[in-house]
């Protein structure tokens, strides 16, 4: 049977001719498009088609005979809508060789969707997309849809010869009919005939909604349609939008030409819905119904757990859920050993939770939002929150919302943060020495309370992708990477009379894996120290060079809720006891240099005096109006190491520092220097030393040198150098140790030091140590005085003078008899009241009280501050009052060897050299006088490569911050581990630079900045009260101004020097 080309050529040419001939008639309704005539237009068209052929012996002739009507709707702003229907007749013979007749019948439409007419070299243009449908019985083929489009154009408005891009197919004949019968080209010829005109009805122009153009099948949504209608001046009645068989009244709005309804849309049926809108006219005459497509979108699988809410967007409607993973805040943690030095306990995700946001829009098409979430990284009993981020893609069609992809990164930036450890939980063997001789008390005590800070770095790295999987939204692949890295450097003093060296560190990492379910996939730990002590600065066992303090804390494999390790190998057991003996020169040791060199950091301006000193030279800053005196204990490198230690001065005279003056020169063994101004004329220089000397390298520490040190001390002219006395303070069979000077304001110098007759460097219950004191006029020394004999287990104490008659020290004490405990540490004040020493206890509490710091303002009022319970607590004026908390946590033992500095007008600051998130460095915090709160402690130096140790401050007259200290530098040490494994750790060099550093204006506060007034008219002033008030008003100002100086408040008017 003939193939039914026949029909495809009728329906197209009949797309050809149905929409092209409007009339076009001027009707006078609201502005259009020029040249387009609004409304409806109806019409009819008819075609012929014929083809031939007279080849081979055949005469082939085919007869197309097409008829149909045209409805079109033309909104006034030239959109085309409307359908062409028809049917054709299709008759062909064949004679000749054969002789052949049939013919068969066949219906088609065409529906317009979104066409438009524009004038174009003034004729109407039209562009018509559409559908076309059609069923015929030329062939056993199924009725059939295509969409094409068509672009035609009429000759005038009146119609004529239409010209259209759309070929006429009477070739297609020959190709597909004819070509198994016949050869040659066919002879074809059409017959189009078409007629349209505008109606003068009333008419629907079109239909248009609040929001466009897909609603989500089950979200309730009401959606508002406007139908603007020509009433082709019939009396309006009414407008009725349909829509899924429902009738909705339409409203006016704004006039009878608009009309309004609303109606819901969330619980059709997923599907496309024609909306038929049809204008009644008051006598009831109904206009032709004008169509609007409403889609609902099926609701997907992983829809409704979403929870999908609406946003109204005019035009469109925005679609927000979400979905959270897992559905529950996610909690999984490895459990290092708590014994884990810093880093000990939990270590893994908590309260991890993503939530993705899900957006689609009305309008169609794709759609992102983003990911949020809470996270927090467990590591070693603290908890930092991470960042969630990410975004979801989405799309929506007329068929189908679709989850396109979603990523979420947790992350944590490179993070760093400090922690307080105790030196027994780094390197346990270090409990080894508390059975030796002279030291093993004070080693006792120390450990039971010394902490030292260390600092953590940990970055978070993961991502997950998220899909749909099992009809849900949910994570189809990612893991989460923790790293971290541990460092610590300490180098604790114990005034006068030991160091804690302590160095180390290491890395770990931890990664989970959160699908198909959060497992642990990979995890290490290794962590380094390395410990030692050095008594009297110089007598070393185990230093960090030695290495006989160390331990090594190695894990290859955490799991959930457990780890894979050696019990034994963590331990908290360590080497055995060491001798402290006189170190001997280290390979490759230098002379250390006498220097001038300044340099920078901030607003730290810092000179280097001494650069390559030993470790132990343990320098002191003295600060006399603008002169300074820095002394410390060098090494002679003509002589032997055991006859080196020498006492070292240099001045500064307000504008150059002096060249180094040499105090001592003989074979004792000198330590621990102390310096301190006598007025501005005299500096006093004090020091433990041994005058009996004949130390040699590896020589032990034993009790017959301890019994034989004393208190010297060296009066130095402040402006030529030259010394104006020499002596010693003390002259006994017993151990002198841990001199302290304080200037007073009467010109003369406070000394303060322990004596121990049992020969030890802590005071037992037993065997107590005492503390004497004695003053220093100008001229000579007062008697010395006695300001305690039941000194017990103290580790860190302080002197500070006021004047002749007021003086203290402040000490921390053992009050049960058990140095090995530490809550039962309490302060105890020692005053002078220029007649004798009292003491008052000023803690009783159930927390370790230690490391006091003491000073007195200009104006005589003391200070303190000191450990309590992990809080920094303090008194000023009144020692008797309550403490008050001046820095809730963070701070350590360090504190012990920083200085409380009292400046003018009541300021005050701590300093101290400690870990800061970023490395070594001199912390400080600082009083707000103005609201008596003390600010974060923030470091001076940012030295992050070098560590500073026995610090020395205060303030100069000008608001300066004065700071005396050695500079040890932090080297990288690479350590082999047991298994094979190396390890770089950071520890301090074994020289050090010593320096002097200027904060300038610490201590100034910022001048308000006041506006001049106005300048005042003369008839201003009139108005004012006349010229003679002016007068008055200068005579109060300036009894005002006498009364401010006379209070002594200087705080705007004092000059800066």
């Amino acid at each position: 049977m003939l193939q039914p080309r026949l029909l495809a050529i009728v329906l197209l040419v009949a797309f050809v001719l149905a929409p092209l001939a409007p009339a076009f008639a001027s009707v006078p309704r609201q502005e259009c498009v020029p040249g387009v005539a609004p409304g409806e237009w109806l019409g009819t068209y008819s075609q012929t088609y014929t083809a031939s052929q007279s080849e081979s012996g055949l005469n082939v002739t085919g007869t197309s005979v097409s008829t149909g009507t045209i409805q079109f709707f033309v909104s006034c702003d030239g959109a085309v809508s409307g359908t062409i229907q028809g049917t054709y007749n299709v008759d062909w013979t064949i004679t000749g060789l054969v002789n052949v007749t049939d013919g068969c019948t066949g219906e088609a439409n065409f529906v317009i969707e979104q066409g438009s007419v524009s004038i174009f070299d003034g004729m109407p243009l039209f562009a018509l997309p559409g559908v076309v449908s059609q069923s015929t019985n030329c062939s056993d083929q199924a009725p059939a849809t295509d969409s094409v489009t068509v672009n035609m154009q009429a000759t005038s408005n009146e119609g004529g010869v239409i010209f259209s891009d759309l070929p006429f197919l009477g070739d297609l004949m020959k190709e597909q009919q004819m070509n198994e019968l016949v050869s040659g080209e066919m002879t074809t010829s059409t017959l189009s005939t078409w007629e349209i005109t505008h109606t003068d009805t009333h008419t629907v122009l079109g239909v248009t909604g609040r929001y466009e153009q897909y609603f989500l099948q089950g979200i309730p949504v009401n959606n508002t349609y406007t139908a603007t209608v020509d009433w082709q001046d019939a009396a309006p009645g009414g407008v009725t939008f349909q829509l899924n068989g429902v009738d909705y009244a339409g409203a006016q709005s704004g006039g009878p030409d608009t009309w309004t309804a609303s109606m819901p849309l969330g619980d059709l049926p997923a599907g496309v819905y024609p909306m038929l809108v049809t204008a009644t006219t008051a006598s009831g005459q109904a206009s032709p119904p004008s169509t609007k497509v409403v889609v609902i979108v099926p609701m997907p699988a992983w829809g409704p757990a979403a929870n999908f809410t609406t946003l109204e967007n005019d035009p469109t409607i925005i679609y927000r859920g979400k979905a959270l993973f897992p559905k529950e805040p996610l909690e999984y943690l490895v459990s290092l050993p708590a014994i884990l030095p810093l880093i000990g306990g939990d270590w893994g995700l908590r309260a991890t939770q993503i939530q993705a946001g899900i957006e689609a829009t009305s309008a169609g098409g794709p759609e992102t939002d983003f990911i949020t979430g809470t996270g927090g990284l467990a590591l070693g009993g603290d908890n930092i929150n991470l960042n969630v981020t990410g975004n979801t893609q989405t799309t929506m069609a007329a068929d189908a919302l679709t989850f396109d992809s979603g990523q979420a990164e947790l992350s944590l930036p490179p993070y760093a943060y400090s922690k307080q450890v105790g030196l027994l939980d780094l390197v346990p063997g270090v409990s080894a020495v508390y059975g030796k001789p002279i030291i093993g008390d004070l080693l006792k005590a120390l450990n039971s309370i010394m902490s030292v800070t260390g600092t953590i770095e940990t970055q978070v790295t993961g991502k997950t992708d998220l899909g749909v999987e099992n009809n849900e939204v949910t994570i189809v692949a990612g893991e989460v990477r923790d790293d971290l890295k541990v460092s610590l450097v300490a180098n604790l003093g114990i005034d006068g009379v030991a160091l804690a060296y302590v160095g180390g560190g290491g890395n770990g990492y931890l990664v989970l894996a959160l699908y198909p379910e959060t497992a642990v996939k990979d995890c290490k730990v290794n962590l380094f120290f390395l410990a030692g002590y050095a008594v009297f600065n110089f007598f070393t066992g185990g230093t960090i060079a030695a290495d006989q303090y160390s331990k090594d804390w190695q894990i290859a494999q955490c799991e959930k809720a457990g780890l894979v390790y050696n019990p034994g190998k963590l331990e908290k057991t360590g080497a055995g006891p060491a001798e402290f003996t006189l170190a001997a020169r280290p390979a490759g040791w230098q002379a250390e240099q006498a220097v001038t060199l300044a340099s920078s950091s901030g607003a730290a301006d810092i000179t280097t005096l001494v650069s390559a000193a030993h470790p132990g030279a343990a320098p002191a800053l003295a600060v006399g109006g603008e002169r300074l005196a820095f002394a410390w204990v060098g090494e002679d490198a003509a002589r032997p190491r055991g006859e080196a230690f020498e006492v070292f001065l240099r001045l500064y005279d307000g504008a150059a520092w002096g060249d180094p003056i040499r105090l001592t020169d003989d074979a004792a063994f000198d330590t621990d220097a102390a310096a301190a101004f006598a007025g501005e004329g005299q500096v006093v220089v004090a020091w433990a030393t041994n005058p009996a000397g004949g130390l040699a390298e590896g020589d032990a520490l034993d009790e017959a040198f301890v019994s034989g040190m004393e208190i010297a001390y060296v009066v130095v002219d402040a402006t030529s150098g030259a010394v104006v006395s020499r002596g010693t303070l003390t002259q006994n069979a017993t151990l002198d140790f841990g001199v302290q000077l304080g200037a007073d304001g009467d010109g003369g110098v406070w000394a303060a030091w322990q004596t121990s007759p049992a020969n030890g460097l802590v005071g037992t219950a037993a065997a107590p140590n005492a503390l004497l004191a004695a003053r220093w006029d100008g001229a000579a020394w007062g008697e010395t005085q006695t300001a305690s004999e039941t000194l017990t287990g103290t580790l860190w104490w302080q002197l500070a003078a006021h004047d002749a008659q007021t003086a203290m020290i402040l000490a921390d004490t053992d009050t049960d008899g058990d140095l090995a405990t530490g809550a039962d540490r309490e302060i105890t004040a020692l005053a002078w009241d220029g007649a004798a020493w009292t003491a008052r206890q000023l803690t009783d509490n159930e927390v370790a009280d230690l490391a006091p710091r003491a000073a007195y303002t200009p104006e005589g009022e003391p200070a303190a501050a000191w450990l309590s319970g992990g809080q920094v607590v303090g008194l000023t004026s009144d020692l008797t009052a309550v403490p008050q908390v001046w820095l809730a946590g963070g701070v350590g033992t360090a504190l012990g060897q920083g200085r409380l500095v009292a400046a003018e007008d009541g300021k005050l600051a701590l300093v101290w050299p400690d870990m800061s998130p970023a490395g070594p460095d001199v912390l400080a915090s600082k009083l707000d006088t103005t609201t008596g709160t003390w600010g974060a402690p923030e470091p001076l130096l940012a030295s992050a490569d070098a560590q500073e140790a026995s610090l020395t401050a205060a303030a100069g007259p000008d608001g300066s911050l004065w700071l005396g200290y050695a500079s040890l530098a932090v080297e990288t040490r690479s350590i082999t581990l047991p298994d094979g494994q190396t390890l770089d750790i950071p520890a301090a060099a074994d020289i050090a630079d010593l320096a002097v550093t200027q904060v300038a204006d610490y201590f100034v506060d910022e001048e308000p900045v006041v506006e001049a007034p106005a300048a005042e008219t003369p008839a201003a002033a009139e108005d004012a009260g006349g010229g003679g008030s002016r007068v008055g008003v200068i005579i109060a100002l300036a009894a005002l101004g006498l009364a401010v100086l006379g209070a002594g408040a200087w705080l705007v008017l004092r000059k800066k020097k």
